[in-house]
């Protein structure tokens, strides 16, 4: 209670903070504020954005925090001054500090709503086929719109969709519009055209009396058609992206290698974008970063779900400090120090301990994560497949004139792969006297597959609802065969760009390596040697060739690693699955890295 008390008390600051703030920002800057909101249309994309502010007051507290964070910013900078003695050009960079972070701010507010509207967009228009599937098939069981909407409320199946209905029913309860208006509010500013046709096609449909349940069957099917459309647009940019990629990570690899090599014998080696100062940047910090970017494109561009499930990456909390330590301690052993300290020259000895630790190290991290995708794979292998089936047969079943429980207590006798096992939990609470959803519910504790769950929610508010008719569950059956092949569609689509990642991976150490053993090997064997890396004079000597491979081998590795999750959010459109291929692609570029190193040992670099 004592905790609970003080909670309170902080959130009540908080506001009367708010409140002070949002005054302030009115008094001082509300005329400007509405030249503003007019100038750039600030309403209707606050609308769009589904934000609930007063535009005036959104800007004028974009001003105050820009305001409050440039007088902060000039009151560290004149602390600067008088500590240290800067020179002019110092002095004006730091002035200048403080104006921009203060527009940056301003700037990313007036920003802000664009793009909120554009991931609200993207968030309902990835539900929106099951969500007009669920609202076909209560339509279909009588269920009117209002105790459809209010039960979408409820459901954790839906993210998106569920904060749609929250703002409807909002507007119901506490503006007191009725449910027909509040929907065609929802839908008339929202940022996706596909769910505001639909909505206001519906509304319209309701009001002129016309035929309702016709009316959801038909943009159902033109939403599922859509959907087939976008997952091809789907596969289409993830290839861009993929391609993109390897060109990058290949072609402009291997010609900032060869600028690399070649800056460490010139005078420009002394910048600090030459060298191995270059090569470190690039390999250890550029790469891996572009491989990331990579990454979080890819995962934008593919539909989302508002079940995910979050075990392999908690194992992987776990594993990755184990697999830290003991590539760690297992560099540190075999004579690492001596590479860290400098106190022996650099050989092939040397590279291949790096690449044994490293492999140690990620293999490590990625065990725990590999565990527990194989676990949750096992479980539900081919479930879509199967609850199909299941659907298909249920709504045969069904036609014999037995009730829905029954017909699932009928079918739990024949074998459906890894749904059987829900199945059989389901049939023996139904057998027992339970209600079915709470069957249901019981049945799938610990699946977390999003197709799979919401099928068997849509399931049982059909049964709850409307009966659970043969003709309604044949159309559940249809939609979520439906959903199924389409996801199946869309792996089947981008496997080849995976199979491609797997090439891009292995050629970028290949070429990284043979292009320094071969550019350097002609150096070294021309007799121009003599300089360090990062020096004056002319120069290369094998110690500097073998510290460019070596970091050359370690960033192959570490870019193998990140590649491995971008793998497997391509090829299973979950990053999780990723970490089965972070381990075959980690050993596979390390033992290609260490065997190109080879054919320098002895010519390039020492043993």
């Amino acid at each position: 209670m004592y905790t609970m008390a003080r909670k309170a008390r902080r959130v009540g600051r908080a506001k009367v903070i708010s409140l002070i703030i949002d005054r302030l920002a009115l008094v001082l800057f509300e005329r400007i504020s509405r030249s503003l909101v007019r100038m750039l249309e600030l309403e209707p994309a606050l609308l769009r954005a589904g934000i609930d502010t007063y535009p005036v007051l959104y800007v004028a507290r974009a001003l105050v925090y820009s305001v409050l964070t440039l007088i902060f910013i000039l009151i560290l900078a004149l602390a600067i001054f008088s500590i240290l003695q800067l020179s002019l050009i110092l002095r004006m960079v730091v002035i200048l500090i403080p104006f921009l972070v203060s527009t940056f701010i301003f700037v990313g507010y007036l920003m802000y709503p664009t793009s909120k509207a554009s991931s609200r967009a993207i968030g309902v228009e990835s539900e929106l086929p099951f969500f007009a599937a669920y609202l076909s098939t209560m339509a279909r069981g009588g269920l009117a719109p209002e105790k459809v909407i209010e039960r979408i409320t409820k459901l954790k199946i839906f993210k998106y969709i569920r904060e749609e209905a929250q703002r409807i029913m909002r507007d119901v309860r506490m503006f007191g519009k009725d449910i027909l208006t509040a929907i065609e509010n929802n839908a008339y500013f929202h940022p996706s055209r596909r769910y505001r046709d639909f909505l206001l096609g519906y509304v319209t449909t309701v009001r002129t009396g016309g035929d309702v349940l016709h009316y959801l069957e038909l943009r159902t099917q033109d939403l599922f058609r859509e959907e087939a459309e976008n997952l091809k647009l789907i596969a289409e940019k993830v290839g861009l992206f993929v391609e993109a990629y390897i060109a990058i990570a290949v072609v402009a690899t291997l010609s900032l290698y060869v600028f690399f090599v070649v800056s460490a014998i010139l005078p420009a080696a002394g910048t600090v974008f030459g060298g191995l100062s270059g090569m470190i940047l690039y390999s250890l910090v550029g790469l891996p970063l572009i491989t990331l970017m990579i990454l979080m494109f890819v995962d934008s561009s593919q539909p989302k779900t508002p079940i995910t499930n979050r075990e392999p990456y908690m194992w992987f909390i776990v594993t990755a400090p184990i697999g830290m330590l003991v590539g760690l301690t297992f560099f540190t052993t075999m004579g690492g120090t001596e590479i860290i300290l400098g106190l022996k020259e650099i050989g092939f000895r040397h590279i291949a301990l790096t690449a044994t630790s490293l492999i140690l190290a990620l293999s490590i991290a990625s065990s725990g994560p590999t565990y527990s995708y194989f676990k949750i794979k096992s479980l539900e292998s081919r479930l879509h497949h199967h609850v199909a089936n299941f659907l298909r047969d249920l709504a045969e079943v069904r036609k014999t004139g037995l009730s829905p429980e029954k017909s699932i207590i009928t079918l739990a006798e024949r074998d459906y792969g890894t749904f059987t096992p829900i199945i059989k939990k389901a049939a023996g609470a139904l057998a027992l006297g339970v209600n079915l959803g709470r069957a249901v519910r019981n049945a799938v504790r610990g699946y977390r597959d999003w197709l799979v769950l919401s099928a068997l929610r849509l399931l049982v508010d059909a049964v709850e609802f409307g009966g659970g008719s043969p003709e309604i569950l044949d159309s559940i059956a249809r939609y979520f065969r439906a959903l199924a092949e389409f996801r199946d569609e869309l792996r089947k689509r981008l496997r080849p760009y995976a199979t491609m990642l797997y090439f891009g991976a292995v050629l970028l150490a290949v070429s990284s390596i043979l292009t320094i053993v071969t550019l350097g090997g002609s150096l070294v064997g021309s007799g121009i040697t003599g300089g360090p890396i990062v020096g004056i004079k002319m120069g290369v000597t094998p110690q500097d060739m073998a510290t460019l491979l070596l970091v050359t081998v370690t960033g192959a590795i570490i870019s193998a690693w990140l590649m491995g999750l971008v793998i497997g959010k391509i090829q299973e459109l979950s990053t999780a699955a990723g970490f089965v291929h972070t381990i075959i692609l980690v050993l596979l570029t390390a033992a290609v890295s260490v065997l190109v190193t080879m054919t320098g040992v002895g010519r390039v670099i020492p043993p």
